[in-house]
């Protein structure tokens, strides 16, 4: 192998490292106690927004471009292997492939925004309009490719609503440990997102009472994350 090669070598896997690190402060928020685990591939960091006591975990991939935002709100965690879209491309008479998505003609361009206490499973694929209610699941290797409603459990592909999260009785018991007051979705609401939605679903959480032992387990890792706890209006 010549020196040129060589070199050649050294340089694509520097340039492969460092585009595959992430440091928070190359984004456009990052809350101090989030959780950032790369090696990470962010197309336009400066656009993201990750907020506080969430995490997005390694591999993660999110291709955004300079004008898409997207926003990870607290209390959500991305899994493994996810990947974010924010645009694709659609096919246009006289235009070949190799120009449509430089171009960015015709393009179905969206912000993406994650709201509060979502999860992600490993390897599922988020595309363009695909926001993601407050509280819901999105099972492993599914593709989302239209809004999800707040507490719904998805799966598929394409992901498609399969259970709902909590009782509603749980959920407003969720949101008062969670959220302030101000914050919380209405016994209103709910009962409209049940019938819109969750007419016969299955419920996927559960409530039990914790354990001492399980309580103290939680305030360790409370400690150890600098998790911010939710001000509860009295």
């Amino acid at each position: 192998m010549s020196l040129i090669t060589c070199l050649k070598k050294i340089r694509r896997a520097y340039m492969y490292v460092m585009r595959s690190f992430v440091s928070k402060s190359e984004l456009a928020y990052c809350a101090a106690n989030s959780v950032l685990e790369n090696p990470v591939w962010f197309e336009n960091p400066q656009n993201i927004y990750l907020y506080e006591n969430t995490k997005v975990r390694n591999n993660v991939t999110i291709i955004n471009s300079p004008n898409e935002k997207v926003y990870i709100k607290k209390y959500s965690a991305i899994a493994t292997n996810v990947t974010m879209i924010t645009n694709s491309h659609r096919s246009t008479v006289g235009i070949p492939h190799f120009l449509l998505g430089p171009s960015h003609i015709n393009d179905k361009s969206k912000d993406l925004v994650i709201e509060e206490d979502v999860w992600v499973g490993s390897g599922a694929f988020i595309l363009p309009g695909a926001n993601l209610g407050r509280g819901c699941i999105v099972a492993a290797g599914a593709i989302v490719t239209k809004a999800v409603p707040p507490y719904a459990v998805v799966a598929g592909i394409p992901a498609k609503i399969i259970a709902v999260k909590f009782a509603k009785e749980d959920i407003l018991l969720h949101e008062q440990k969670l959220y302030k007051e101000t914050e919380r979705l209405s016994a209103e609401f709910l009962d409209e997102l049940f019938e819109k939605y969750y007419i016969g679903k299955s419920i996927y959480g559960i409530k039990s009472s914790l354990t001492n032992e399980e309580l103290l387990r939680l305030d360790t890792l409370k400690k150890e994350y600098r998790f911010i706890n939710p001000r509860i209006d009295s």
